[in-house]
């Protein structure tokens, strides 16, 4: 029971010149001038790139542009080693009439919703690679006439 009493009277002791502290009027000598404290941040988060340029099939220059160029800036070693050298032609890059915007690469490709800024945008490999490549008629359904990029229902 004494230890119990004992701190006790150490918390209602502690709390005590907690209150007195916080009510003082602050105008003993030993009081600082002021209790204001100022903070200063700054943002250290790097801004995307607007476009990177890459050496693509037979030593074309291709540039990567919005959402597609900040993915590939921000991608590890691995996946720019998974994607390969970019891929020319209409049929390999741009916008879809539904605003999806896309670049192939050999063993992948990058898609974005749109080409707004701050777009998220994904790489894809493999077998869902593989399906979004498949020709499509604009009803989605598998044709010799479609185009590559999925216009049906794997597009964005």
């Amino acid at each position: 029971m004494r230890t119990i009493a004992y701190r006790r009277g150490a918390v209602v002791g502690l709390a005590a010149a907690l209150i007195t502290a916080g009510c003082s009027n602050g105008t003993s000598a030993d009081a600082p001038a002021s209790h204001q404290v100022g903070v200063n941040t700054t943002s250290t988060t790097p801004a995307q790139p607007t476009e990177v340029k890459l050496i693509g099939e037979r030593d074309v220059e291709v540039t990567l542009t919005g959402p597609i160029a900040a993915k590939y800036a921000s991608a590890t070693e691995d996946q720019k080693k998974a994607l390969g050298k970019p891929l020319t032609g209409d049929r390999n890059a741009g916008k879809r009439e539904s605003g999806v915007v896309f670049q192939q690469f050999q063993g992948g490709a990058i898609t974005a919703k749109d080409d707004a800024a701050g777009t998220p945008a994904y790489i894809i490999l493999g077998k869902i690679r593989e399906a979004w490549n498949i020709p499509r008629d604009p009803d989605g359904a598998p044709a010799v006439t479609g185009t590559n990029g999925s216009a049906g229902p794997l597009g964005v």
